[in-house]
């Protein structure tokens, strides 16, 4: 069977509309989807590379921030004490004495410390508010994390013999003072006989534990050995 010549250009046109399709298809969107795709992908790492440049840019506004925050933390550390022994609390009585002619010190009681801020949140009641005597060892009052700073308070118990001056001078000794100290309570009572006020002050003495520091001792004038004036405290004839 012949075919018109008519009949041999439609089957041509449709097979020629019918490769375009197929190529359409079959080549030509899944080529696009994939395009689009990756287009997606790239708007994705162009954002993600801008938000890393402007991060790199800012680094060093970062690095200088957090240097300023380490050494303004560190500002605040050197403020409080590792410990405070009672070979401290004697040489604070003795500076006392030497800041005020108002003042003598008589007597000295140090406390066993207690929590004040511990940032686990330990309860109050397990903290320890024992009264002891100088002699005692300082104690730890919860288990210390070394990962951890805890602010610590302990009671320090001055018995003094002074002036109304001398009371004056005890404040300002207690306000001037590097180190963290705070005056909890002064009672005194006029002594009738002696015209001087006798009593005691308690003054909280706030220690920092766990901050990389290392105690560091009050210091102690030299002392030749055999001396019976050991604080230079006796005028001999």
């Amino acid at each position: 069977m012949k075919l018109a010549k008519k009949d041999k250009q439609i089957i041509v046109m449709f097979l020629g509309v019918l490769l375009i399709f197929l190529s359409v298809y079959f080549i030509f969107l899944p080529m696009r989807e994939k395009v689009d795709k990756q287009k997606a992908e790239n708007q994705q790492m162009e954002l993600r590379v801008n938000e890393l440049e402007q991060m790199e840019a800012q680094s060093k506004y970062y690095e200088t921030e957090i240097e300023e925050a380490k050494r303004r933390i560190e500002a605040v550390y050197a403020d409080y004490q590792v410990d405070f022994r009672p070979e401290d609390a004697f040489m604070l009585g003795k500076a006392l004495e030497e800041y005020s002619d108002n003042m003598r010190v008589m007597q000295i009681i140090v406390d066993l410390p207690g929590v004040v801020y511990d940032p686990m949140g330990t309860p109050a009641e397990e903290t320890v508010d024992q009264a002891g005597t100088s002699d005692q060892e300082p104690a730890v009052a919860v288990q210390d994390d070394a990962s951890r700073p805890v602010l610590y308070d302990k009671k320090l118990t001055l018995g003094h013999e002074c002036t109304a001056q001398g009371v004056k001078d005890l404040i300002d000794y207690i306000n001037l003072n590097t180190n963290k100290l705070t005056i909890d309570n002064i009672s005194v009572a006029y002594n009738e006989t002696t015209g001087t006020l006798i009593g005691k002050t308690i003054v909280d003495v706030y220690l920092l534990h766990n901050t990389g520091r290392a105690y560091e001792p009050w210091p102690i004038p030299q002392v030749n050995k055999g001396t019976d004036n050991v604080f230079g405290t006796i005028e001999l004839p």
